[in-house]
């Protein structure tokens, strides 16, 4: 008897029998092929079933995007100093309207995913759509069948073993989808050290700095006026910033101005709390809920970045510290720190965030 090719999943014992009988091939031989991670996962759980039908579960769409070659060939450009875009950073709102999927195909795609009982998220620009609903739903409109595992090390998820087929109606807009899948594997931890214990080689700061691209080039910075800030214990000589002052633009007084300010709170932070950091203040923070729940935060401008690097730093996590590369904005662009106002916020939340409690709660 012939075994009926079935698409649902099959328990992991049987199922080269199955493939095997419904390839027409013999069931004793075997094709080399390359294990897809997922399958793989699902191949090493426990089935337990089909997910309850009004279970939610959320799935990615990626979308077309006519604008990626340009998109790519713009960015080029900013970073090349012999092009007229070089360093003429978009906003974010640019960004949104000069690239991305076309919004009236993507406005179609989410009324007919809504009309089906879905829910989707969408801003302009982005080139995935969130589609989330109940598993009824998306197993009859992506042809998925969702299911209930137990990984090998004790996980509970659900997943399907076929992956999202867009219908008809979205693949005009939709390339691909994502698993559908709820697994997250453990967490591990680990110790990256940001700078060897030998230090940096020169090749090594060309590559962190992102160097190696403009001596390519041949831009080695000749001829160009460096000005470095060194404070000695906070003394200075008037007569030289005056004399910066008239042979560079104000703008460029007022960053440097700032930035020796930045070094002097940063050195006192590093004596106070006893740490190495380099710039508490600067970019992008990432951190686990977890790692902050609890701490009572009170400052609400350009303060509260020094607030949250400090009290975390008081619950004992110690941040890791990634080189960015950065143009500062002036103020006719939009900077908004107050050249004198604000340092002084900065100084008060160093010291006061030293010795305040980290809780409403705690004495």
């Amino acid at each position: 008897m012939i075994p009926r090719c079935s698409p649902s999943l099959v328990i992991p014992a049987l199922a080269a029998m199955l493939l095997g009988a419904c390839s027409g091939r013999p069931q004793g031989s075997m094709a080399p092929s390359t294990v897809d991670p997922f399958q793989g996962l699902l191949a090493r759980s426990r089935d337990l079933g089909p997910v309850a039908g009004d279970r939610q579960l959320e799935l990615l769409l990626t979308l077309k995007d006519a604008s990626d070659a340009r998109r790519a060939a713009d960015l080029q450009a900013m970073y090349d100093p012999h092009a007229p875009a070089y360093l003429r950073f978009k906003t974010p709102d640019e960004l949104a309207s000069e690239y991305g999927p076309d919004p009236d195909a993507v406005a179609r795609a989410r009324a007919a995913l809504q009309a089906d009982g879905l829910t989707t998220d969408w801003s302009a620009g982005d080139d995935w759509l969130d589609v989330t609903g109940p598993a009824q739903t998306v197993d009859s409109t992506f042809g998925v069948d969702v299911r209930d595992y137990v990984s090998a090390d004790g996980i509970r998820f659900y997943a399907s073993i076929r992956d999202p087929e867009p219908p008809l109606s979205l693949r005009g807009i939709v390339s691909s989808a994502s698993h559908i899948s709820s697994y997250a594997a453990p967490a591990r931890a680990r110790r990256v050290a940001a700078v060897p214990e030998t230090g940096l080689a020169p090749d090594d700061l060309l590559r962190a700095y992102d160097i190696d691209a403009l001596r390519d080039q041949g831009i080695d910075g000749s001829g160009e006026t460096v000005v470095v800030g060194a404070p000695d214990g906070g003394s200075f000589l008037q007569s030289d910033f005056d004399e910066f002052a008239r042979q560079f633009s104000d703008q460029k007084l007022v960053a440097n101005v700032m930035n020796l300010a930045h070094e002097s709170f940063t050195a006192l932070a590093n004596a106070l709390y006893g740490t190495q950091i380099l710039d508490p203040a600067t970019m992008y923070k990432a951190f686990r809920r977890d790692a902050y729940e609890g701490i009572h935060f009170t400052r609400d401008r350009f303060d509260f970045d020094w607030e949250l690097v400090l009290k975390l730093v008081r619950r004992g996590h110690l941040p890791l510290e990634v080189p960015v590369n950065y143009r500062s904005r002036s103020y006719a662009e939009g900077k908004k720190v107050r050249f004198f106002r604000d340092p002084l916020t900065w100084l008060e939340t160093i010291v006061a965030s030293r010795f305040e409690p980290l809780s409403e709660d705690q004495p």
